[in-house]
């Protein structure tokens, strides 16, 4: 389609469009820079209020930190007291340590734990849900039969399901322990 326009006119017209596309580009910017910052506002408060907290905190563990070394003989004798009434807590070897220690003890080459949960039941017994990978059928029922042999695991079985593969075995024995 020819346009009949004088070219001075044409050339007018041609900057208007551009000039009125680029105030529309102009006003949506200018809009999303408005709710952008409004969308900020919020966020600066409860930084500013979080910046105070943490100034507040800190100002309190300093002074407690200043006490504590101002404290001269009662602040140590305080501390050293209550180190020792922890290590009274745990003359024993916790539980827990000393099951891990025993399982990772008879872990023959070739099987790795994934998981270990120990669930206490009381004080000396408890469950234990282990999952793992072995390399081989050989190597697990070594595993199974080291912790059959251990005193304090009770009911240690393997399900037949793990002994379907050769290798690569993805295992999980559930069992219990009563220790003395």
């Amino acid at each position: 389609m020819v346009n009949l326009l004088p070219t001075q006119l044409q050339k007018r017209l041609t900057m208007l469009y551009f000039v009125r596309l680029l105030s529309a580009f102009l006003l949506l910017l200018s809009v999303s820079f408005f709710i952008g910052a409004l969308f900020l506002i919020p966020a600066y408060f409860l930084a500013s209020s979080d910046a105070k907290v943490q100034t507040a905190a800190l100002s309190l563990t300093q002074e407690a930190v200043d006490k504590g070394e101002n404290g001269g003989a009662a602040g140590t004798l305080a501390f050293y007291t209550e180190r020792v009434s922890i290590l009274k807590d745990y003359v024993h070897q916790p539980v827990v340590a000393q099951i891990f220690s025993t399982l990772t003890g008879n872990l023959p080459k070739g099987v790795s734990f994934n998981n270990i949960i120990v669930t206490p039941q009381s004080n000396t017994t408890g469950a234990i849900t282990t999952a793992g990978v072995a390399d081989t059928r050989d190597s697990l029922l070594t595993l199974v039969r080291a912790l059959q042999g251990v005193s304090i695991f009770k009911g240690v079985s393997l399900p037949f399901s793990s002994l379907v593969s050769e290798t690569n075995i993805s295992f999980t024995l559930i069992f219990t322990y009563s220790l003395p």
